[in-house]
């Protein structure tokens, strides 16, 4: 598993366990209904988790990421609201486990939306065959094609090999 050494994969999975084992205490109306949600959204958060660490374009999956998070500590203070934890002490510590991942995330999700701003990048190599046309990188995916030197894509500075 190239996912459980990540530290946000271990809170989250943290995070998940212990939605189960406080949703078995809810009354049965709440644990059927709200509790319900509560661990399906636990479990999308590991599950989106996983996703981000094999996929190729982060961005996306972390947006879903930092947004189910958000979603999940709204339906943890509606929750509260409803009286469906056995204790603040419940709450409190689902409260933490939660916040804590958020924050991961859209750390996650900075970083990511820092590294590479778009998916194509100008190499310094005129096509061959058409003088109109310079050669591009993808930096998402690798992949390189030929593109007409008036439209616009990313610069990337280099220093030539020694």
């Amino acid at each position: 598993m190239r996912y459980d050494n990540l530290p946000i994969y271990k809170s989250a999975l943290d995070f998940c366990v212990y939605c189960e084992l406080i949703v078995k205490g809810f009354e049965k109306y709440n644990k059927y209904s709200i509790g319900e949600d509560l661990r399906k959204y636990s479990k999308k958060i590991l599950f989106l988790i996983h996703k981000a660490n094999i996929f190729d374009d982060k961005k996306e999956v972390l947006q879903k990421l930092v947004n189910r998070c958000e979603e999940t500590k709204m339906l943890i203070h509606l929750c509260k609201e409803l009286k469906s934890f056995k204790s603040f002490s419940q709450f409190e510590h689902i409260s933490k486990l939660c916040v804590e991942i958020c924050k991961q995330a859209q750390s996650w999700y900075n970083y990511v939306s820092k590294q590479i701003r778009s998916n194509n990048y100008w190499s310094s190599t005129t096509n061959a065959n058409n003088s109109d046309n310079a050669w591009i990188v993808n930096f998402n995916n690798g992949n390189t094609n030929n593109n007409n030197k008036n439209n616009s894509n990313n610069v990337r500075c280099v220093r030539a090999g020694e």
